[in-house]
């Protein structure tokens, strides 16, 4: 596949909307591209998880909502979009990635409904 690009949310990133923005007419020529959602303060929400990784504690609905404007954009033109999403970006990486795909429309994931069939 050779080298793609990837845009980090996150630290001290700027927000990916606007790397977005500013590139889409490059990044479309690609065949791929990685979106990492990682968070802006990793010893802060370790503390508020406790390093226990079940919720959502810092909810990022606005840039959720432009990940999946991109990943939507991105697949109608080629690229094949990859998301990586950290613990730390809202915290619970699970949870946000069960996010995304609502925002896209994909059905949720019921982890049990393999075992009871």
């Amino acid at each position: 596949m050779g080298v793609v690009p990837v845009l980090i949310s996150g630290y001290w990133m700027p927000f990916l909307e606007e790397l977005y923005a500013a590139h889409s007419d490059i990044l479309k020529q690609f065949p791929a591209i990685v979106l990492r959602l990682m968070g802006n303060d990793r010893g802060g929400i370790e503390k508020t998880t406790g390093k226990v990784w079940d919720k959502v504690v810092e909810p990022h609905d606005a840039e959720l909502d432009a990940v999946a404007k991109m990943v939507t954009e991105l697949r109608a033109a080629g690229p094949q979009p990859f998301l990586f999403i950290n613990n730390h970006y809202e915290g619970s990486a699970p949870l946000t990635i069960e996010r995304i795909r609502e925002r896209l429309g994909f059905r949720t994931v019921d982890p049990g409904a393999d075992a009871a069939e």
